[in-house]
């Protein structure tokens, strides 16, 4: 598969990314997004191309998550990395973000990271909340 903006990583190029002790069964799958890893935690992996408007947009059910007992969520940024976000960090977020709704399994946030073009990444607010997260160390980027 060719590099491209509108792709994403495939689970071997994320599990690769993983550090060791968030490496994932991709067999071994709780549900649709959630996979165990290789310490048997579950860990949601979420997809995202790269807009033109240089964000990453994703569905997370993160109260969800957590009760299924996942400790981080682990973005795919498009082809350029992951990152892997502390599910308190996404929770916090989600507090301010702007944008909920409701599915079968509770709340879902819409979750937008944005990539400014210094390579900063950071939350991205749906409403005109001025709190900022620096995401950047978070990033592990494909080489």
């Amino acid at each position: 598969m060719a590099d491209s903006e509108t792709t994403y990583l495939s689970l071997e190029e994320v599990n690769e990314l993983l550090p060791d002790n968030l490496k994932i069964d991709i067999e071994n799958r709780i549900e649709r997004s959630i996979y165990f890893t290789a310490k048997n935690k579950p860990l949601p992996v979420l997809n995202s191309k790269l807009y033109p408007e240089k964000y990453y947009w994703y569905s997370s059910l993160t109260k969800y998550f957590k009760e299924k007992g996942a400790e981080y969520i682990c973005f795919v940024a498009g082809r350029y990395g992951i990152l892997v976000i502390p599910i308190d960090v996404v929770a916090h977020y989600n507090l301010f973000s702007g944008w909920k709704g409701e599915s079968k399994k509770g709340r879902q946030y819409h979750v937008r990271i944005k990539h400014n073009d210094n390579g900063v990444l950071t939350f991205w607010n749906f409403n005109e909340s001025k709190e900022n997260i620096e995401l950047t160390d978070y990033f592990i980027k494909k080489p």
